[in-house]
């Protein structure tokens, strides 16, 4: 299995989380651009070491010569402390579980898991945001790959809370709580929930990174 089908597979949930939306109510003190790119940056740190790990496990499967593993467990489990883009640090709890198919270049996976940001600093727009976790926040992923790349529905949620406070002077508390799929077979994706406040309600064309 080729290691970037998974992670590109996992990262691609991270875009589909900050497509373009439409924002009702209140933003609080953050714009809402702001907390769309927050939200994307915060799940990539989870995704982005949940799609290593994935594909380090299925690298070190052993290959038996003359036998043809088709599709194959995967489980694993990750505890472990990752640095974030602009200083801190972020706890991630992981577990991941499923199916890959290494010849086929498929597999089916399904993430849970935790993140406990600790003074994780963050790019949103043209501002460093630091984030603190009021405890942790928990996020779900299902994720497949079909000869190397994205297919059929895709999956991601986020929920939970977290201190945050920008270098321009600004800071508050924040609650995620937000639903994003995309599904390869019609090319659409559709975000649901609140980031910060912001009310998102999204449905439309899905474009994926090239």
């Amino acid at each position: 299995m080729n290691s970037r089908s998974v992670v590109s597979a996992l990262s691609m949930l991270a875009m589909v989380s900050a497509c373009s939306a439409d924002v009702l109510g209140s933003k609080g003190s953050l714009t809402a651009d702001e907390s769309a790119e927050l939200a994307m940056q915060i799940s990539s740190t989870i995704q982005s070491s949940a799609g290593t790990s994935a594909a380090a496990s299925m690298t070190r499967r052993p290959s038996t010569p003359g036998l043809n593993f088709a599709s194959v467990p995967v489980s694993l489990n990750l505890d472990t402390t990752v640095p974030c883009p602009l200083g801190g640090q972020t706890h991630l709890t992981l577990s991941v579980s499923g199916t890959v198919d290494q010849t086929a270049q498929t597999a089916a996976l399904d993430l849970t898991g935790t993140n406990a940001p600790q003074d994780c600093g963050y790019h949103a727009k043209h501002v460093k945001v630091s984030v603190t976790g009021t405890p942790n926040l928990t996020q779900t992923a299902h994720v497949s790959v079909d000869h190397g790349v994205p297919t059929g529905v895709q999956s991601f949620s986020s929920n939970g809370s977290f201190d945050w406070s920008t270098d321009d002077g600004r800071s508050g508390s924040c609650s995620l709580n937000y639903t994003a799929t995309a599904d390869y077979g019609n090319s659409t994706v559709t975000v649901n929930g609140t980031v910060c406040g912001t009310t998102i309600q999204y449905s439309g064309p899905l474009t994926p990174a090239a």
